[in-house]
Protein backbone atom coordinates (compact mmCIF):
# COMPACT_ATOMS: atom_id res chain seq x y z
CA UNK A 1 0.00 0.00 0.00
CA UNK A 2 1.00 3.99 -0.64
CA UNK A 3 2.31 5.73 2.36
CA UNK A 4 -0.48 7.32 4.79
CA UNK A 5 -0.89 10.95 4.79
CA UNK A 6 -1.22 13.03 7.12
CA UNK A 7 -5.00 13.40 6.57
CA UNK A 8 -5.61 9.58 5.95
CA UNK A 9 -8.16 8.66 9.31
CA UNK A 10 -5.70 5.60 9.08
CA UNK A 11 -2.67 7.57 10.48
CA UNK A 12 -4.63 8.42 13.53
CA UNK A 13 -5.90 5.01 14.62
CA UNK A 14 -1.96 3.88 13.77
CA UNK A 15 -1.09 6.73 16.43
CA UNK A 16 -3.40 5.65 19.39
CA UNK A 17 -2.87 3.83 21.83
CA UNK A 18 -3.88 -0.03 21.45
CA UNK A 19 -6.36 -1.18 23.31
CA UNK A 20 -4.64 -4.41 23.89
CA UNK A 21 -1.95 -6.92 22.22
CA UNK A 22 -3.25 -8.03 19.32
CA UNK A 23 -4.12 -4.49 18.32
CA UNK A 24 -0.58 -3.53 18.72
CA UNK A 25 0.38 -6.34 16.49
CA UNK A 26 -2.16 -5.58 13.88
CA UNK A 27 -0.84 -1.82 13.82
CA UNK A 28 2.34 -2.53 13.82
CA UNK A 29 2.10 -5.01 10.38
CA UNK A 30 -0.35 -2.44 8.78
CA UNK A 31 2.38 0.26 9.24
CA UNK A 32 4.92 -1.78 7.59
CA UNK A 33 2.76 -2.77 5.36
CA UNK A 34 2.16 0.96 4.08
CA UNK A 35 6.15 1.56 4.42
CA UNK A 36 5.88 3.84 7.58
CA UNK A 37 9.42 2.44 8.73
CA UNK A 38 9.80 5.01 11.29
CA UNK A 39 6.45 4.46 13.27
CA UNK A 40 7.27 0.46 12.32
CA UNK A 41 10.62 1.44 14.92
CA UNK A 42 8.23 3.37 16.91
CA UNK A 43 5.56 0.45 17.55
CA UNK A 44 8.11 -2.05 18.03
CA UNK A 45 10.40 -0.23 20.60
CA UNK A 46 6.70 -0.13 22.74
CA UNK A 47 6.10 -3.96 22.42
CA UNK A 48 6.73 -5.95 25.51
CA UNK A 49 9.58 -9.13 25.04
CA UNK A 50 6.92 -11.84 24.60
CA UNK A 51 5.39 -9.72 21.74
CA UNK A 52 8.39 -9.21 20.34
CA UNK A 53 8.03 -12.97 19.93
CA UNK A 54 5.49 -13.06 17.59
CA UNK A 55 4.79 -13.43 13.68
CA UNK A 56 3.95 -9.77 13.02
CA UNK A 57 6.84 -8.69 15.31
CA UNK A 58 9.36 -10.90 13.77
CA UNK A 59 8.63 -10.21 10.67
CA UNK A 60 8.65 -6.22 11.27
CA UNK A 61 12.05 -6.65 12.81
CA UNK A 62 13.56 -8.68 9.76
CA UNK A 63 12.37 -5.98 7.23
CA UNK A 64 13.46 -2.70 9.26
CA UNK A 65 15.62 -3.84 12.05
CA UNK A 66 17.93 -6.83 11.37
CA UNK A 67 21.22 -4.87 9.67
CA UNK A 68 23.18 -7.92 9.03
CA UNK A 69 23.01 -10.85 7.69
CA UNK A 70 23.37 -12.73 11.29
CA UNK A 71 20.60 -10.95 12.61
CA UNK A 72 18.02 -11.23 9.92
CA UNK A 73 18.94 -15.04 9.14
CA UNK A 74 18.01 -15.03 13.06
CA UNK A 75 15.15 -13.41 12.71
CA UNK A 76 13.93 -15.63 9.68
CA UNK A 77 14.82 -18.98 11.63
CA UNK A 78 12.41 -17.57 14.34
CA UNK A 79 9.58 -16.44 12.44
CA UNK A 80 10.27 -20.25 10.26
CA UNK A 81 9.27 -21.83 13.84
CA UNK A 82 6.53 -20.08 14.68
CA UNK A 83 4.71 -20.85 10.91
CA UNK A 84 5.62 -24.32 11.71
CA UNK A 85 3.04 -24.46 14.74
CA UNK A 86 0.67 -22.39 13.32
CA UNK A 87 -2.59 -24.12 11.74
CA UNK A 88 -2.54 -24.32 7.88
CA UNK A 89 -4.26 -21.41 6.89
CA UNK A 90 -2.09 -18.96 8.95
CA UNK A 91 0.94 -20.97 8.40
CA UNK A 92 -0.13 -20.22 4.43
CA UNK A 93 -0.31 -16.41 4.72
CA UNK A 94 2.93 -15.79 6.65
CA UNK A 95 5.19 -19.17 4.51
CA UNK A 96 3.84 -16.50 1.68
CA UNK A 97 4.50 -13.71 3.24
CA UNK A 98 8.15 -14.89 3.93
CA UNK A 99 8.74 -16.37 0.71
CA UNK A 100 7.65 -13.08 -1.50
CA UNK A 101 10.24 -10.92 0.63
CA UNK A 102 12.71 -13.40 0.36
CA UNK A 103 12.16 -13.13 -4.08
CA UNK A 104 11.85 -9.41 -2.97
CA UNK A 105 15.21 -9.27 -1.33
CA UNK A 106 16.94 -11.65 -4.29
CA UNK A 107 17.90 -14.27 -1.45
CA UNK A 108 16.90 -17.31 -3.96
CA UNK A 109 18.99 -19.46 -2.50
CA UNK A 110 17.33 -19.14 0.74
CA UNK A 111 13.73 -19.83 -0.73
CA UNK A 112 14.38 -22.35 -2.87
CA UNK A 113 15.60 -23.68 1.26
CA UNK A 114 12.20 -22.69 2.31
CA UNK A 115 10.02 -23.45 -0.36
CA UNK A 116 12.26 -27.44 -0.42
CA UNK A 117 9.82 -29.63 0.30
CA UNK A 118 6.63 -27.82 -1.09
CA UNK A 119 3.47 -27.13 0.85
CA UNK A 120 0.61 -29.64 0.87
CA UNK A 121 -2.28 -29.46 -1.75
CA UNK A 122 -4.38 -27.14 0.45
CA UNK A 123 -1.71 -24.36 -0.79
CA UNK A 124 -2.54 -22.16 -3.76
CA UNK A 125 0.06 -21.74 -6.89
CA UNK A 126 1.29 -18.46 -5.27
CA UNK A 127 4.07 -20.80 -3.70
CA UNK A 128 4.72 -22.59 -7.10
CA UNK A 129 5.47 -19.29 -9.33
CA UNK A 130 7.37 -18.24 -6.15
CA UNK A 131 9.51 -21.64 -6.48
CA UNK A 132 9.61 -21.35 -9.49
CA UNK A 133 11.73 -18.07 -9.29
CA UNK A 134 13.71 -19.79 -6.88
CA UNK A 135 14.40 -22.34 -9.41
CA UNK A 136 15.54 -19.85 -12.23
CA UNK A 137 12.21 -21.38 -14.52
CA UNK A 138 11.49 -17.58 -14.93
CA UNK A 139 15.05 -16.92 -15.72
CA UNK A 140 15.21 -18.27 -18.92
CA UNK A 141 15.85 -21.76 -17.28
CA UNK A 142 12.34 -23.37 -18.02
CA UNK A 143 13.16 -26.61 -18.94
CA UNK A 144 15.74 -27.49 -16.01
CA UNK A 145 13.43 -26.47 -13.29
CA UNK A 146 9.41 -27.82 -14.05
CA UNK A 147 10.03 -31.46 -14.49
CA UNK A 148 11.42 -31.64 -10.97
CA UNK A 149 9.04 -29.03 -9.61
CA UNK A 150 6.33 -32.25 -11.35
CA UNK A 151 7.89 -34.74 -10.33
CA UNK A 152 8.35 -33.03 -6.38
CA UNK A 153 4.79 -32.32 -6.43
CA UNK A 154 3.37 -36.10 -7.71
CA UNK A 155 5.40 -37.65 -5.17
CA UNK A 156 4.31 -35.53 -2.05
CA UNK A 157 0.48 -35.58 -3.27
CA UNK A 158 0.56 -31.82 -4.27
CA UNK A 159 -1.67 -32.19 -6.70
CA UNK A 160 -2.61 -28.71 -7.31
CA UNK A 161 0.99 -27.57 -7.51
CA UNK A 162 1.39 -30.48 -9.95
CA UNK A 163 -1.02 -29.50 -12.12
CA UNK A 164 -0.72 -25.80 -12.28
CA UNK A 165 3.44 -26.39 -13.31
CA UNK A 166 2.27 -29.15 -15.98
CA UNK A 167 -0.12 -26.37 -17.55
CA UNK A 168 3.16 -24.00 -17.53
CA UNK A 169 5.02 -26.84 -18.55
CA UNK A 170 3.58 -27.55 -21.37
CA UNK A 171 2.71 -23.69 -22.90
CA UNK A 172 6.92 -23.29 -22.20
CA UNK A 173 7.62 -26.41 -24.27
CA UNK A 174 4.81 -25.46 -26.88
CA UNK A 175 6.17 -21.95 -26.94
CA UNK A 176 9.78 -23.42 -27.25
CA UNK A 177 9.04 -25.32 -30.87
CA UNK A 178 8.17 -28.84 -29.17
CA UNK A 179 4.62 -29.59 -29.30
CA UNK A 180 5.31 -33.51 -29.03
CA UNK A 181 6.87 -32.82 -25.13
CA UNK A 182 3.75 -30.24 -24.85
CA UNK A 183 1.21 -32.92 -25.51
CA UNK A 184 3.00 -35.82 -23.35
CA UNK A 185 2.83 -33.28 -20.16
CA UNK A 186 -0.46 -33.11 -20.65
CA UNK A 187 -1.54 -36.03 -21.56
CA UNK A 188 0.20 -37.09 -18.21
CA UNK A 189 -1.00 -34.50 -16.23
CA UNK A 190 -4.70 -34.77 -17.43
CA UNK A 191 -6.15 -38.42 -16.23
CA UNK A 192 -4.56 -37.23 -12.85
CA UNK A 193 -6.63 -34.27 -12.62
CA UNK A 194 -9.73 -35.94 -13.54
CA UNK A 195 -9.20 -38.71 -10.88
CA UNK A 196 -8.45 -35.98 -8.61
CA UNK A 197 -12.04 -34.08 -9.62
CA UNK A 198 -10.19 -31.05 -9.64
CA UNK A 199 -12.29 -29.09 -12.23
CA UNK A 200 -9.67 -25.45 -11.93
CA UNK A 201 -7.38 -27.71 -13.14
CA UNK A 202 -8.99 -29.50 -15.56
CA UNK A 203 -9.90 -26.48 -17.31
CA UNK A 204 -6.44 -24.73 -17.05
CA UNK A 205 -5.20 -27.99 -18.77
CA UNK A 206 -7.94 -28.35 -21.10
CA UNK A 207 -7.32 -24.66 -22.33
CA UNK A 208 -3.55 -25.50 -22.81
CA UNK A 209 -4.34 -28.64 -24.56
CA UNK A 210 -6.51 -26.92 -26.79
CA UNK A 211 -4.51 -23.94 -27.70
CA UNK A 212 -1.96 -26.94 -28.97
CA UNK A 213 -3.97 -28.39 -31.04
CA UNK A 214 -5.15 -25.31 -32.74
CA UNK A 215 -1.15 -24.58 -33.37
CA UNK A 216 -1.33 -28.19 -34.65
CA UNK A 217 -3.81 -27.23 -36.81
CA UNK A 218 -6.15 -29.66 -35.12
CA UNK A 219 -9.70 -27.09 -35.42
CA UNK A 220 -11.99 -29.86 -34.24
CA UNK A 221 -9.91 -31.46 -31.42
CA UNK A 222 -9.01 -27.49 -30.33
CA UNK A 223 -12.85 -26.97 -30.27
CA UNK A 224 -13.77 -30.00 -28.23
CA UNK A 225 -11.06 -29.65 -25.22
CA UNK A 226 -11.77 -25.68 -25.36
CA UNK A 227 -15.30 -26.52 -24.56
CA UNK A 228 -14.17 -29.01 -21.92
CA UNK A 229 -12.26 -26.39 -20.56
CA UNK A 230 -15.65 -24.00 -20.02
CA UNK A 231 -17.17 -26.89 -19.04
CA UNK A 232 -14.72 -27.32 -16.11
CA UNK A 233 -14.60 -23.28 -15.57
CA UNK A 234 -18.44 -23.54 -14.99
CA UNK A 235 -18.19 -26.42 -12.28
CA UNK A 236 -15.36 -24.60 -10.72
Amino acid sequence: GAPIGPDDPLAQWLRREPSDSEAALLRLFTALTRGEHRLVHSLLNALSPEQLRQPAALFAQWRVDAVDSSAQATLRAALAAQIARMPPLPAHHWRLLLADELRRQGELDTLREWLNPLPDARLDTRLLRLRSLALGIEQNEPIGGYPELIAQAQAQGAWRIMHQASYEYSLVLSRGGDPKAARAVLDQALPLASQQMDPRSLSELQLALGALLALQGDADGSQDSLQAALTQAELS
